[in-house]
């Protein structure tokens, strides 16, 4: 009787051991990744953008004070 549980025991285990695979599900994950990134994409290309108008009004701003008479 023993040696039928510990062969059902080491059937399930060398089971478990074969089915494992650490690199399921990682192709979902970088499916999802990437939505997430297309996703915010609009995002930083407007942020990029004022990034830039901000970048330009701060350079007039210093040209304007550069060339004022005190």
């Amino acid at each position: 009787f023993a040696v039928v549980i510990l062969a059902g025991l080491l059937a399930a285990f060398w089971f478990f051991v074969e089915s494992y695979d650490p690199t399921s599900g990682y192709e979902e994950e970088q499916k999802l990744k990437q939505e997430e990134i297309e996703r915010l994409s609009p995002l930083t290309d407007d942020l990029s953008k004022s990034t830039e108008e901000l970048e330009k009004k701060a350079e007039e701003l210093l040209a304007e004070a550069g060339s004022m008479d005190y």
